[in-house]
């Protein structure tokens, strides 16, 4: 009886043994495993939020298909690491892309085989699935291992929103993060101005300079009605700040690659509305969009670029002698004249003064108008 009980005794510990140096040997420790066959849309393996689930291509035709599903506008993160080491590759090893129910490719990402990747995409609700693939350089079978992460509390940007109809919205002093995925990607935002309002802009990133200076990001603002209204080239290591005085009504700003964008880079882009400002309302480029002025009243505007104009008009209702004055900031760049130009128009159009301004001084005076 008593040598019974000892070779029972013996046998578990001999199975346990065996179990721990077999999870010693094992790169990871799954929660869970992707189910065979998987190598389609159709047969896609669930993944459930933060929980890491294991995977094997263990064929050069091999294909890994993982599905989830979001009840509301979430950020979603997820981590891919593998246990395959570098053979002298540095990239296509792996193939990883982020798909919506219409098989629509949302992301893509190449990997190398001893890099780990994690990256985010904002997503509406809906089904979404992760594809994982060989890249042009696989070589051999490989473990991974792929979790998500969701966050419906973030404000991010909402693939797909590649263009002015599915553009993102973004509200009134919150901050929304975006990610340009590759040199293709372009992203859209939309906003509601309730009445004319000077809109400060606040654009920040977080990509390093590689020796580029300039044309690494593109920013452009636009109205419901496609017209661009302002345009900067950013360079890698440059954040944006600015304004621009806007009508009531839907605005976009659309941002995309320079023509040095090399790399998938996140950024924050955050908008602050002051309604009624006195600010050059935009567009105001010719006589017939002119932003009305009223006496006593300063403004602010400013020319974003060397082909801007703005226009301002105002009423008089008898003769008068009409006060002026032109202020701007000091920005000296070597010029002594003619960096501003200033001319004043009857209603008609006939010029009745024009000033060349230099860089330095404001500009004051006076002229007679009849009313």
């Amino acid at each position: 009886m008593n040598g019974r009980r000892i070779y029972i005794e013996t046998a578990v510990s001999w199975v346990l043994f065996l179990l721990v140096m077999q999870f010693a040997h094992a790169s990871y420790a799954f929660a869970a495993y992707e189910s065979e066959p998987n190598d389609d849309l159709a047969s896609a393996t669930k993944l459930s939020d933060g929980v890491g689930c294991g995977g094997r291509l263990s064929s050069k035709t091999d294909e890994d298909w993982f599905e989830f599903e979001l009840d509301r506008n979430s950020k979603v993160e997820y981590v891919f690491d593998n246990d395959l080491y570098s053979n002298g590759l540095t990239s296509s090893f792996w193939s990883i892309s982020v798909l919506d129910a219409y098989s629509n490719i949302l992301q893509a990402n190449g990997l190398g085989p001893n890099h780990d990747l994690t990256n985010f995409i904002g997503l509406k609700p809906g089904r979404y699935y992760l594809h994982i693939k060989k890249g042009a350089n696989y070589s051999s079978t490989a473990t991974y291992r792929l979790t998500i992460t969701i966050d419906s509390l973030s404000n991010v940007e909402l693939e797909p929103n590649d263009e002015q109809s599915n553009a993102t919205e973004i509200f009134d002093g919150i901050g929304c993060q975006g990610k340009l995925a590759s040199k293709g990607d372009v992203d859209w935002f939309v906003f509601s101005v309730d009445q004319n309002s000077k809109v400060k802009y606040l654009f920040g990133n977080g990509v390093q300079s590689n020796g580029l200076t300039s044309s690494f990001w593109t920013i452009s603002i636009y109205d419901s009605f496609g017209n661009a209204l302002q345009t900067y080239a950013l360079g890698p290591n440059k954040d944006l700040s600015g304004f621009i005085g806007l009508k009531t009504g839907l605005h976009f700003i659309e941002i995309k690659k320079g023509a040095n964008y090399s790399s998938n880079s996140t950024y924050v882009i955050k908008v602050d509305l002051d309604p009624g400002a006195n600010v050059e309302l935009e567009p105001n480029e010719d006589a017939d969009h002119s932003t009305l002025i009223y006496r006593g009243r300063s403004y602010e505007g400013k020319l974003s670029s060397k082909n801007d104009k703005d226009w301002y008009r105002f009423s008089l209702s008898k003769r008068t002698t009409l006060g002026y004055l032109f202020y701007h900031e000091p920005m000296s760049t070597g010029l002594s004249s003619s960096r501003w130009i200033l001319r004043i128009y009857t209603a008609g159009l006939q010029e009745l003064k024009a000033m060349g301004i230099g860089p330095y001084y404001p500009v004051s005076g006076s002229i007679d108008l009849n009313g």
